[in-house]
């Protein structure tokens, strides 16, 4: 069997959170950033069998340097040392293959781009230049039409200002400002499965306004990046980028040990953070003032050591709210920062920039006509929340944005894709409509003594237009004590159930309403 030799580089040594190099770290060694299978058929240098797993030299000159080898069917392997996070390392000879062959004349360009295709089959995400491999080969939002993904049953009296998905399990994070506090809002955060059905939730007291929170898995925990604005333990505004360990039905206030400082980046200015993990990747937006605002790139593992040394900086832009919109998040893909702006309601359009963090050229796509029910939108609301990177187990990414449609009471959140077709898409209900063509319900109307009595329901979630609903009264004796039940005053969001009944007692009346085809209207 032919075997490659993957590590040994200058920068193949296993070091602790402060940078400084440690040896005898005792690593597993799998196929893929996220999931995959481990790999236990290994071999020293000198190819002598390993025992499974991989260490590094524990002392001397070689103190922390990481060298195994592994099948040649392998071109990059991914090590996990039980942080939460997987190194990612190529193949020497894969390297070597690639580096001839960008030296050489065009014909050996095209062998090139054959290499970087293997590369990113082989899901390799842990450096910049390998990452902008998508791009190259076809992630181009230009291209790519958006696809329903869901919708996230948050609390419908607010607007679902952001939302990510874990990158281990695929549910979804999303962000809420609700209920006054300090002069800001609580941020709740709910959890969800990649449905969008909600399972739990966790409010952090004064955390603000939500329009990005950014998701980081650690093991077993999921911790939230964002900006917490009031800290109600001292009374006083605290305007601090934190890391907040997501902790499920508890409210956290500022104080909480599991809510920690970052490194910050911008003298306590407004920031904003997205994160994509297995790319190790952070994109920050600063706004230092007005409506000036710059983005930058980090590793994410340089970031958390405190290290403050950009991959790349864009800006500073000038945006105009009323003609490009209100900022509604950002993400980056690759060699790329997808940014999300608009509100129509406010009389801009809705549109995804892709800015290219090497050139910063720009290409506007405009999503205003997603989300659309016939000519309208759900109670004629149309406005950008959110935009987010996932990937599936094969490593190639999706944008992910979001859509807040409908009245008042009724808020519905919508996800959205842009997945190319090598993509694991990330759908949780194929259909759309099935959130919204169908609702039923009981109801308690008094009884009137043989006056006519009523009681107003109101819909869970806005229908896109006037739905046909049927009642029924749950009785044993009707057309005697219940002389009949019936309904008007319909509307999208709801409408009155009547009862006929001799008695004071009251009776529950059973409810089905249904919008979409089949609806015939009035019939002759």
């Amino acid at each position: 069997m032919a075997l490659n030799v993957f590590g040994g580089g200058p920068s193949d040594v296993t070091s602790d959170s402060a940078g400084n190099i440690i040896g005898g770290v005792t690593m597993k060694v799998y196929t893929a950033a996220l999931g995959g299978q481990q790999v236990t058929e290994l071999y020293d240098t000198t190819g002598e069998p390993l025992s499974g797993v991989v260490t590094s030299e524990a002392e001397g000159d070689n103190e922390g340097r990481v060298t195994f080898q592994a099948s040649d069917q392998y071109q990059i392997l991914y090590l996990d040392a039980g942080y939460g996070m997987r190194w990612a390392v190529p193949a020497r000879e894969a390297f070597s293959a690639a580096y001839t062959a960008l030296g050489k004349s065009e014909a050996a360009v095209t062998a090139a781009q054959k290499a970087e295709a293997l590369a990113t089959e082989a899901g390799t995400k842990a450096d910049l230049a390998f990452a902008e491999v998508d791009a190259k080969l076809g992630f181009d939002i230009t291209k790519l039409s958006p696809t329903f993904v869901t919708q996230l049953r948050g609390d419908p009296q607010g607007v679902v200002q952001s939302f990510a998905r874990d990158p281990l399990s695929g549910d979804y994070y999303a962000s809420q400002a609700i209920g006054q506090i300090g002069g800001t809002t609580n941020l709740v955060v709910t959890h969800y499965d990649s449905a969008g059905t909600p399972i739990d939730q966790c409010t952090f007291e004064g955390g603000g306004h939500g329009s990005t929170t950014a998701i980081e898995r650690d093991g077993q925990n999921v911790w939230l990046w964002f900006r917490w604005t009031y800290d109600s333990t001292s009374s006083g505004y605290t305007n601090r980028m934190v890391r907040a360990k997501y902790q499920p039905g508890l409210t956290v206030k500022r104080n909480d040990p599991a809510v920690l400082d970052v490194m910050d980046v911008s003298d306590n200015l407004l920031v904003n953070y997205e994160i994509d993990q297995a790319a190790d990747r952070i994109a920050l937006r600063v706004t230092p003032g007005g409506t000036n605002e710059q983005y930058l790139l980090y590793r994410l593992s340089d970031y958390k050591a405190n290290r403050n040394t950009p991959l790349a900086m864009l800006g500073p832009y000038t945006w105009s709210e009323a003609d490009d919109g209100p900022y509604q998040g950002h993400c980056t893909i690759d060699g790329h920062l997808y940014m999300s702006r608009g509100n129509v309601d406010q009389g801009n359009p809705c549109t995804i920039t892709r800015i290219d963090w090497e050139t910063g050229d720009q290409i506007v796509i405009d999503v205003t006509d997603v989300g659309r029910t016939g000519s309208t939108w759900p109670g004629g609301r149309n406005e950008n929340e959110g935009v987010t990177v996932w990937r599936g187990q094969g490593g190639t990414p999706s944008l992910l944005f979001g859509k807040a449609v409908g009245s008042f009471g009724y808020r519905q959140a919508l996800v959205y894709s842009f997945s190319p077709p090598a993509a694991e898409h990330p759908a949780g209900e194929s259909l759309r409509a099935a959130l919204t063509s169908f609702q039923s319900g009981k109801v308690i109307v008094p009884g009137g003594s043989g006056e006519i009595t009523s009681t107003p329901v109101r819909f869970k979630w806005e229908f896109p237009g006037v739905p046909d609903i049927v009642v029924t009264p749950g009785t044993t004796s009707p057309g005697g004590i219940v002389k009949g039940a019936s309904f008007g005053n319909e509307t999208p969001q709801g409408f009155t159930a009547y009862i006929n009944r001799t008695s004071a007692s009251a009776t529950t009346v059973h409810w089905h309403a249904y919008y979409g085809p089949g609806i015939n209207g009035i019939t002759e």
